[in-house]
């Protein structure tokens, strides 16, 4: 948490006070600089660009995943055993399991 708290509190910071470095706490709150940085390093930009590759790579994986769950089913209900089997098994395993009488 540590390094954390000193690269907010050093954001908050003028550049010569960054650079001097004596106190973690700065001497004067300059939010400015988070204006300043947004401006001059186009995050706008970059803030559009990580929304759009973040909507489209979940929307992609829904898409295929409802894709694959669909074969699945379609290929499970073909070879799906009776309901009354599938609980034998799961009760004759448990018996094994734990050597129930």
């Amino acid at each position: 948490m540590f390094p954390i708290a000193v690269v907010i509190f050093g954001s908050l910071k003028t550049n010569l006070e960054l650079t001097t470095g004596a106190t973690i706490l700065p001497a004067a709150w300059e939010f400015g600089n988070y204006a300043t940085a947004w401006k001059t390093a186009n995050f706008s930009r970059f803030t559009w660009n990580s929304i759009f590759v973040s909507t489209m790579t979940t929307a992609g994986s829904l898409l295929v995943s409802a894709m694959a769950a669909y074969a699945v089913d379609r290929v499970s209900k073909s070879t799906k055993p009776p309901e009354d089997t599938k609980i034998r098994t799961v009760i004759e395993a448990a018996v094994r399991h734990f050597d129930l009488p």
